[in-house]
């Protein structure tokens, strides 16, 4: 345990959270969090059964308090989507893809300006996916204990170990962020981090297109343009109606299932009976519209555009050379090859050409570090 004041005001803070269960104490909170620069974030949800996560729980903490607000006895979040809004507070998180997620299809907002402190770990040479137990260990040299990750969120009332779990998630962040920032700026990264950060709130902001889900198949490479076209209409078909029930895709219908509708693409609904997986009560809810989006991918006028195939051996050459020359920059830089790009990132420069969108996390200042040389192998 490290000697630190602002350490034992967290860990302090995190025996007695404040609980947060009505409008009148979010709001008297939401004043105290006015005063702050640096808040740390987290939240606690379900997402076993249902296509949108189910929000249990919030959890706000300025290194010296830590608040659990619970969403199932508050109607009204307003004064925390502001909180969120506001530019003045930086909102740390520790890998928040999944509470982004969350936040945007709630709340139509995302915590600006954001700063994730796995991400940050990572700019200055800890591992990719360093978890958030390992990120207090390396800094505070304080152990948590992760036995609740798992734990039923929505249930009430909540334990109290389920109240200790969830304030040592956010009690320690405000203080992380300070050490992490020193380390970030004796290291000449923070617009690396900032960067990255940003990015992945736009990333966050966007809504998948329905009709491009298919490509995400990993078969779909092999397929026929006629199959091809079904599938682009299944996995959107698929998708709509998992948002609308608020189902899992797989519970709407399974990925076995689709890929038998594919190979057979049947025509009558006795073909169906025959798919594995497709309940009597689907095929007689659910098999008109099976069949029309199977016939009307036959028909398609507008084929589906085709995904890209495997590298071939040329190509493949060609990426393990960009992956040595990544290598061998992100040993100099003392972090991770993965972390200034993935295979996935270099398999697409090469399908491009060189040619970097502009959404492309290469074309920021990834640019500046490692293209030079992954461009002029390229040209040779």
């Amino acid at each position: 345990m490290i000697d630190n004041p602002q350490f034992k005001l967290a860990k302090e803070a995190a025996t007695r959270p404040l609980d947060v269960t009505s409008a009148p104490e979010l709001a008297r909170a939401a004043k105290t969090w006015k005063q702050a620069t640096v808040l740390g974030l987290d939240t606690e949800f379900i997402r076993e059964r249902t296509y949108f996560a189910q929000l249990a729980l919030i959890q706000v903490s300025d290194g010296q308090s830590v608040w659990l607000i619970d969403p199932l006895a508050i109607d009204e979040l307003e004064p925390f989507v502001e909180m969120l809004k506001n530019p003045q507070i930086i909102k740390v998180l520790h890998a928040p893809s999944e509470d982004l997620e969350l936040m945007q299809y709630l709340f139509s907002t995302l915590p600006q300006p954001m700063f994730d402190t796995q991400l940050a770990a990572t700019a200055v040479g800890q591992p990719l996916q360093l978890s958030y137990n390992r990120l207090v260990e390396w800094l505070l040299d304080e152990q948590l204990d992760s036995s609740l990750t798992r734990s039923n969120w929505l249930r009430r009332p909540l334990t109290g170990a389920q109240r200790h779990y969830a304030s040592l998630d956010v009690a320690y962040l405000p203080l992380l962020h300070d050490l992490l920032l020193s380390k970030l700026q004796a290291s000449g990264r923070i617009d690396w981090h900032r960067e990255d950060c940003e990015r992945m709130c736009a990333e966050a902001a966007l809504t998948p297109d329905p009709d491009q889900l298919y490509l995400r198949t990993r078969e779909a490479f092999r397929m026929n343009q006629e199959q091809l076209n079904v599938l682009q209409r299944l996995v959107a078909w698929r998708d709509m109606r998992a948002r609308a029930v608020n189902r899992p895709r797989k519970h709407v219908l399974t990925d076995k299932s689709l890929m038998e509708i594919i190979k057979v693409l049947p025509a009558r609904r006795s073909d169906l009976r025959h798919i594995t997986d497709l309940h009597p009560r689907f095929i007689e809810r659910q098999g008109k519209a099976i069949l029309q989006l199977v016939k009307d991918g036959l028909n398609a006028d507008d084929p589906a555009p085709k995904p890209p195939e495997p590298l071939g051996n040329r190509d493949r050459k060609l990426c393990a050379k960009l992956q040595e020359i990544v290598q061998r920059r992100a040993k100099s830089l003392a972090v991770e090859r993965t972390w200034l790009a993935t295979r996935k990132d270099l398999e697409s420069l090469i399908r491009s050409k060189g040619d970097i969108p502009d959404e492309s996390k290469l074309s920021g200042w990834r640019k500046a570090e490692i293209i030079a040389d992954l461009v002029t192998t390229l040209n040779n």
